[in-house]
């Protein structure tokens, strides 16, 4: 598995690099944002580390600009204090997790074998179906979303709550269920705000208006619900 570190601080990209060489992977490492990108397009890894604090273009632009291509797994590391602003900023641009320096390397590779796990196991895609009406088709055969007729991007996580509630359609998907499916090997963490705001992302995208929601509708204190329009 290929893991790019985007990290400008030399001793915690060389504590990363020779931890996770030690444990099988192979390691890209750059110090700058724009030398990150580059290499990501150049060797296509399967998981992304990005610092927020880098020199020159910051870890949020670096992280807009690499969905903007790519759908490849971003885990954010910071220094800065954990906030909940921090990690709806950093979901907001299309991470898929957050995780605090000092990095412990169980947690890290905890974080890593979840990511890694859901970008290649294909077991979650089988019984693909699609659903379509006059505005929306969600073909997940081909993994492909249409709102009014225009493809829209999805990270692969996105993508998989989607198809989660899709598969369920018109049936309630509990927040746990969710969490479980999504981030399992973390779970020691509360991600209950991970689901609001991956919920809020697929709304903005897929909903005519996302504070009246008619596809992806609210069970309080259960879940969500997928309701067919058809």
């Amino acid at each position: 598995m290929r893991v790019a570190i985007i990290e400008d601080d030399p001793d915690t990209q060389e504590y990363i690099t020779i931890y996770l060489e030690s444990e099988g992977y192979e390691v890209f490492t750059s110090g700058t944002g724009a030398d990150g990108i580059a290499q990501i397009k150049r060797y296509d890894p399967d998981v992304v580390l990005l610092d927020i604090q880098l020199p020159g273009m910051n870890g949020w632009d670096v992280c807009q600009q690499i969905r903007s291509f790519t759908n490849v797994p971003i885990l954010m590391i910071s220094s800065v204090a954990q906030e909940e602003e921090d990690i709806i900023r950093g979901l907001g641009l299309g991470a898929d997790d957050y995780l605090l320096k000092p990095i412990r390397p169980t947690i890290l590779k905890a974080r890593l074998t979840a990511l890694l796990r859901r970008s290649v196991d294909v077991s979650w895609r089988k019984g693909r179906v699609a659903y379509v009406d006059e505005r929306l088709t969600i073909d997940l055969h081909r993994e492909e979303v249409v709102v009014d007729g225009q493809r829209v991007t999805l990270s692969f996580l996105d993508y998989q709550l989607l198809s989660l509630l899709v598969r369920n359609i018109n049936h309630v998907v509990s927040s746990l269920d969710i969490i479980e499916t999504l981030w399992s090997e973390s779970i020691q963490d509360d991600y209950s705000q991970y689901v609001r705001i991956y919920v809020g992302r697929l709304r903005k995208i897929i909903e005519p208006e996302p504070s009246n929601p008619r596809y992806i509708v609210t069970e309080r204190g259960i879940g969500y619900r997928f309701v067919s329009q058809v």
